[in-house]
């Protein structure tokens, strides 16, 4: 999938159907940008434990 292709899609996850003009890459992307609600803060997890906090790494069995 090459990046119009992309855009495409991404464009009609947030509305729903594909856009209805061609334009530049750009202009697509900034109505995206402008039409995307802003996210939400951070909000750090909580603290890990066990293997993770003290730096181990988990091995597969």
């Amino acid at each position: 999938m090459d990046a119009s292709e992309e855009l495409q899609a991404l464009w009609t996850a947030v509305y729903g159907e594909p856009p209805f003009i061609r334009a530049e890459t750009g202009v697509l992307v900034r109505v995206l940008v402008d039409a995307l609600p802003p996210a939400p803060p951070y909000e750090p997890e909580a603290e890990p434990s066990g293997d993770v906090a003290e730096g181990r790494r988990l091995r597969a069995a």
